[in-house]
This record gives C-alpha cells, sequence and structure tokens, in this order.
C-alpha cells in the first residue's frame, strides 16, 4: 500500500526483457511467496516510469486499487498487461486482475490475453483514455462506469461485457467490439422493450453521432428476446 508517496521507475526486467513493467505482480511459484491473491493500492502521490508497461500481472490474481494518483508512463509500453510468460503452468499462467479507480486519471492501453481476466471499475469521476485488447479480443474483460466515470477510446477495443451510463463512452471514432453483454444502462429495468434498451445501449456507447460503431450487441437475462 502506497499513500502520498512519489516514485521513479524504470522498467526493464533482468529476465530476458520478460518483466518490463513499474510494478509486477506475479507468483513464481518457486517456495518463495504464498499462493492466493495478491493486492497493490495507491492512494495519492505519483508514479513516473521510464521505459516500458506500468502493470504487469501474470500467473496471479490481485486487486489493484487506484485513487487520485499520478500515474506517467514515458516509455511508451502499454498501462496494464495481464499475460501468460515464464511462471507457472501453460494454459492457467495468465493475469487475473480487478482493477478499481476512484477520481484517477488513467492514460495507456490495456491488454488482456487469451488465458487472462479483468474487470475494470471506474468510478468517482475517473477518466480512462486508452484501448483495450485493441489487436483483437482475447481474455474476459469487463469494464463498468459510473459516478461519471468516461471512457475515450484510442483504438479499435474487444470486451465481453459492459455497464455504464448514457454518455460516458466516447468511440472517438473507433469501434467498442465483440459481444457486450449489457447488465445495466441508465437504470433500465427488465420490463422496458427491447427496442428501447437497444437505442439507449446504443446511445450509451455512441455519443460521437455514430462515427465509431457497436458490433454484436446483445442482450442477457431478463432482456434477451
Amino acid at each position: 500500500t502506497l499513500k502520498d508517496d512519489d516514485f521513479k521507475t524504470n522498467g526493464i526486467g533482468n529476465r530476458n526483457n520478460v518483466d518490463n513493467a513499474a510494478v509486477m505482480i506475479y507468483q513464481s511459484m518457486s517456495g518463495d511467496a504464498d499462493e492466493g491473491t495478491s493486492s497493490f493500492t495507491m492512494n495519492g502521490g505519483s508514479l513516473t516510469n521510464a521505459n516500458g508497461d506500468i502493470f504487469f500481472v501474470n500467473n496471479t490474481a490481485t486487486t489493484i486499487d487506484l485513487t487520485a494518483a499520478e500515474i506517467i508512463n514515458n516509455g511508451g509500453g502499454v498501462f496494464l498487461r495481464a499475460a501468460a510468460a515464464g511462471w507457472g503452468s501453460e494454459g492457467s499462467n495468465g493475469g487475473h486482475v480487478n482493477m478499481t479507480a476512484s477520481d484517477q486519471e488513467i492514460n495507456g492501453d490495456m491488454i488482456v490475453d487469451e488465458v487472462s481476466e479483468l474487470n475494470l471499475y471506474l468510478k468517482e469521476a475517473s477518466t480512462f483514455t486508452g484501448a483495450i485488447n485493441k489487436d483483437g479480443s482475447a481474455g474476459d474483460v469487463y469494464v463498468e462506469l459510473k459516478d461519471g466515470a468516461t471512457w475515450k477510446l484510442t483504438g479499435d477495443s474487444y470486451i465481453t461485457s459492459l455497464t455504464c451510463d448514457a454518455n460516458s463512452i466516447d468511440l472517438n471514432g473507433h469501434k467498442l467490439s465483440e459481444v457486450l453483454k449489457v447488465a445495466v444502462i441508465d437504470k433500465v429495468d427488465a420490463d422496458a422493450k427491447r427496442e428501447e434498451v437497444l437505442a439507449l445501449a446504443q446511445a450509451a456507447v455512441a455519443a460521437d453521432q455514430g462515427k465509431g460503431t457497436l458490433s454484436n450487441f446483445y442482450l442477457t437475462g431478463a432482456l434477451a428476446p
């Protein structure tokens, strides 16, 4: 846990550049750390990274809580990479991340590979400027925006489920794609007509007047056709 601390990092790894990140969270399976869910909390302060990614999560489950911290990446890497690497058993050695951002500015892309997953909770006017899996759909990604949080896409993004209010996502000319399982949009209840729900869903992710597109939209549960 970090509170009002300032750090400068240089995310160049010492294992054939596998772990190029300011913050690496992993389970080596070598007996030097307990198994289970790890955590990283940063409240205030700053982190300025010179090279590589900001967060790299591999072969473990973790919670990352960020509140009003200044995070700057000068290294050209992504904000979060959840992916398999050189530790654990192939096929089950990804990163499993619950990231919560409160009053937080996030700049940079996120990558979640096919054996990893991300639950991203943006709240309290947090802003996220970046893309998720812009090279194509991979691991499961859930995104939730509330309390005035916003997401501005910088590239096509692929997620599996979304909860948001209207006008919280700026597609910025890009696509938010694959199957979006919308749980709640602007407090629509299960008795609403499916066409009305679809219209609200489209409005929630097409605030740029159609410059971006929503593909393969689909409803779950009581809202399903």
